[in-house]
Formats: structure tokens, sequence, C-alpha cells
């Protein structure tokens, strides 16, 4: 019963690298043949907690970090929390934003890590946010849920706050779809981003991954199989 063990891989090979508006033409696509908006959800969480515990040794007790926003990103962050949880690792959720504000799919999954007892604290108290962030050097992994790939104006305050300090822990960081901070289609980095060891792309690469000034940010890049292949004629 004490052996930790991990399930198999869930990721595939895509070559080429779509746009922002083509990825959300892509997920329109899969909700009109059948494939929710919550599956997907599902299928990139998992993805992400697979690629995240290759940073975690297997036979010991770890402890993991999941910076969420409350959009779709921060909803694959819940989901990979609840696999990570699943597989015994002590998983703490930071929330920028009110869980008031959570869209409807984060919403349903943040519901299930409260009915599973995982402790997720807010973010938008001074002293608690400086709490946490004094704390990360605590943790085996961080898990970079925050923003997706819409991002068209510099970060500032309370983000930019979280961002330097995830950078400045020395951890490990995963992050979800790409690294919060940088631009999903010129790969520029709009006032600050994570510096990732890892990023979980969905579906298929984004177009500013191809940047060389994204490379430094993205680090391993590893693509998400959320259970439909993209192909760009049936978008045409």
């Amino acid at each position: 019963m004490d052996n930790l063990t991990f399930p198999s891989e869930p990721f595939s090979v895509q070559p080429e690298a779509i746009s922002v508006e083509e990825m959300r033409s892509f997920d329109r696509w899969a909700g009109e043949i059948g494939l929710s908006p919550l599956i997907l959800m599902e299928n990139a969480g998992r993805a992400v907690a697979w690629a995240s515990k290759n940073f975690l040794p297997q036979g010991r007790r770890n402890q993991a970090a999941v910076f969420s926003g409350p959009g779709n990103n921060g909803g694959d962050g819940f989901v990979a929390a609840r696999y990570l949880h699943n597989w015994r690792i002590k998983t703490d959720i930071f929330l920028l934003g009110e869980k008031e504000h959570l869209k409807k799919e984060a919403k349903i999954n943040f519901k299930v890590l409260l009915n599973l007892k995982i402790k997720c604290l807010g973010l938008e108290s001074q002293s608690i946010r400086q709490a946490v962030l004094a704390g990360l050097k605590g943790y085996d992994l961080i898990i970079d849920a925050l923003l997706g790939t819409g991002l068209k104006k510099p970060v500032e305050g309370k983000l930019l706050e979280i961002i330097e300090a995830i950078n400045q822990s020395g951890r490990p960081v995963v992050a979800v779809d790409i690294p919060s901070g940088m631009d999903g289609d010129s790969g520029e980095i709009l006032g600050a981003a994570v510096r990732a060891s890892e990023t979980v792309t969905m579906a298929v690469p984004k177009k500013g991954f191809l940047n060389p000034q994204a490379k430094a940010y993205l680090g391993k890049v590893r693509i998400a199989d959320l259970g439909i292949a993209y192909r760009k004629k049936r978008l045409e």
C-alpha cells in the first residue's frame, strides 16, 4: 500500500505550431463534435500532473504548490492537483482571484478539491500572499497555472509579485500550456514571465514558442494529448 507509482504517459507528437485564435477554433470544434470542455480540462490536467511527477522522486513524500488563476488554465491546474493528491503527493492550491469569478469548468474542479479537503488558499490578502511566497523553497515542485495564451498586456501588481517569487524560488516549475507572462502568438515576454523547467502545452505548440527569446522560459516542451488530434483542414 505504501509503494508510490504513476500511470502511463499521456503525450503526443505534433510538429506544427498554431496561433492562439487557431487554438480557440480547435476548442470550439472539439465541443461541436461532443468533446466537452470538462473532458478537455480533465485530459489537460492529467498530462500536467504526469509531467510534474518526473520532478518528484518515487518512494517518498513530496510537496507541490499549484498557482492557479480563475480561467481555464487555472482549471487545468486544479485537475493536476487532484491527480497529484491521488498519487499521495501533498498538494496546496494558491488561487489568484476570487473563487466566485472562476469559470464554469474551473469552478467544478475547484469544488472537487474542496470536497477532497485539499488545501486551497486565496492570494488576495497581502499578508497571506507574502507568507506563501516566502515559503516556496519548502516545496519540491511548483505548477504555474496562472495565465493562459490570451495575455496581451504587461503583468503587474500581485501577478508580477507572484511570478518573480516563483522565479526566485529555485524550485522546478511546470507551466500549464504556456509560461505565465508570455504572449502566445509572438513569444514576447510581457513585463515578466515564469521561467519553467518544463511546459505542458495543450494539443499543439503555440506560434510564440518559435521565438528564440521564448526558449529560456519554456524549458522542455511536452504536448498534452487532449483525446482528439489537431488537424488544420478540420477547421477550414
